[in-house]
């Protein structure tokens, strides 16, 4: 064997060999030990960053393209809400409960200016009893006189609002007169309770005031319409803050 000599390698072997070694050192020198911001997007494959290699809560506002995200599942209704709640202008809301000013709402409970709102009647204006074409005071009643020259009380008159709720207001000093002392006026129909129906308000144990509907009668007496004091010794009667329902 020491005799068998091995055949000696070509030059062109020898820089074949060398070649390699030096193009795969180079490789893993390349793949292993990167410069710095040395990757950039020419470097990088199409769709080769996926959602698992970003960090969660690393992207802002700037980096996402707005005009690509769709409506935001919990509001999309709120460009025109069907019922805004307490909005301070609802342009388009179908009922805005508490809106100071509802444009086109369909139902506005408590706006303050809505649209349909001109369409409610005002309430009628006070009709002062004992004035031209107005119910006479009766049995000698009178309006309560002044305490001094610089102050007098509310004279006795009625009134009937857009929901046909007739309000008394004023004082009346009732009269003994006539048979039928205590009677203080007469209401005109379309200002009083129900037919036969008598409301009476208490206001102290020693006085109240009776209200009677057409057709009810007590004691021999016809309360039809009748504002009636239900104690003369008493001297005022305030009738301010009764209010009733017309019925008749």
């Amino acid at each position: 064997m020491s005799g068998v000599r091995f055949p000696r390698p070509s030059p062109a072997l020898v820089v074949a060999v060398v070649a390699l070694v030096v193009a795969m050192a180079g490789t893993g020198y390349a793949a292993s030990k990167l410069p710095n911001n040395s990757v950039g997007t020419k470097q990088l494959k199409n769709s080769a960053v996926t959602g698992a290699k970003v960090k969660q809560g690393s992207l802002e506002g700037g980096d996402i393209k707005l005009s690509t995200l769709g409506t935001v599942p919990a509001a999309a209704t709120a460009a025109s809400a069907t019922k805004a709640g307490s909005a301070e202008t609802a342009t388009h809301a179908t009922s805005a409960e508490s809106a100071t000013h509802a444009g086109t709402a369909t139902n506005s409970d408590h706006a303050l200016t809505a649209d349909s709102a001109s369409s409610i009647p005002a309430a009628g204006p006070i009709r002062l009893v004992g004035a031209p074409g107005e119910p006479p005071f009766l049995s000698g009643s009178v309006n309560r006189a002044a305490p001094g020259p610089s102050a007098a009380f509310q004279p006795a008159g009625f009134y009937k609002d857009h929901e046909g709720v007739v309000h008394l207001e004023g004082v009346v000093t009732a009269g003994k007169e006539g048979s039928a002392p205590g009677l203080m006026f007469v209401l005109p129909p379309g200002y009083r309770p129900a037919p036969g129906m008598l409301l009476t308000y208490e206001q102290a144990s020693d006085r109240g005031v009776l209200i009677g509907g057409t057709g009810t009668e007590l004691g021999g007496i016809d309360l039809s319409g009748a504002v009636y004091a239900t104690e003369t010794e008493v001297g005022s009667i305030p009738l301010s803050g009764i209010t009733f329902l017309a019925q008749g």
